[in-house]
């Protein structure tokens, strides 16, 4: 295994279908930035270690649903990569800056250690509650965020590694649905109530349904008293 994927899960023994064939292997991709630099645009509402430590548990929450699915993080981050190890789930290192490139670097290394589809989640979705609906064949799976706007979700499968060229950032939601009808026979969107709302502006965190999130803010050793 290369030096840089480590620990984690291994994959899990083939079982067989109905029809014989194998089910698809599947495992939860998630892209995490350094904790440090994550939330700025909540900087007027939450001081650095409110944001270190919201970006952290944000990120676990999101690993903390991934089920039966094996979860790798992707990151360029030392720290990062040791809360991941910490966790129990591997790590794949990406020594280029931005989600782009490590979403490619992901899914190649997905490709390369036998799963069939990678669901791609962003570190940043407190209200997950799971993943499994999105990977029930073989289509590609566009989440969009409440707005249709941003992709929060995304599932491909790894034999377009090198080929799917990933457009995280404004108007990612349509950029990726072009993609993904330009490379794949069966394509579809889906609305998913637990991942349409991510938490980056002081908008999203004033949001009714990110009740909890505020009452953690409260409470962790982050806040002041």
């Amino acid at each position: 295994m290369p030096e840089s994927v480590r620990g984690g899960r291994s994959i899990p023994p083939v079982q067989r279908n109905e029809q014989g064939n194998p089910p698809p292997r599947v495992a939860l991709l998630v892209p995490v930035k350094a904790f440090a630099d994550a939330k700025q645009r909540l900087r007027g509402e939450l001081d650095a270690a409110q944001r270190t430590a919201l970006a952290r548990w944000c990120a676990e929450r999101v690993i903390a649903a991934a089920g039966a699915f094996a979860v790798h993080v992707v990151c360029d981050d030392p720290e990062v990569a040791a809360w991941a190890e910490h966790l129990g789930v591997t790590v794949i290192r990406c020594d280029v800056a931005g989600l782009n490139p490590a979403v490619e670097r992901g899914l190649q290394v997905l490709a390369d250690t036998g799963f069939d589809l990678a669901v791609i989640a962003h570190g940043d979705l407190p209200l997950a509650e799971g993943f499994s609906e999105l990977a029930l064949d073989g289509a590609i799976t566009v989440v969009p965020d409440y707005r249709y706007d941003g992709t929060n979700a995304l599932v491909l499968p790894t034999a377009l590694a090198g080929r799917f060229s990933p457009h995280y950032g404004s108007g990612s939601f349509r950029k990726h649905l072009i993609e993904a009808l330009a490379h794949w026979p069966l394509v579809r969107v889906l609305r998913v109530e637990g991942l349409a709302h991510d938490l980056d502006t002081p908008a999203d965190l004033a949001d009714p349904r990110m009740e909890e999130v505020r009452q953690w803010l409260q409470t962790n050793p982050a806040s002041p008293r």
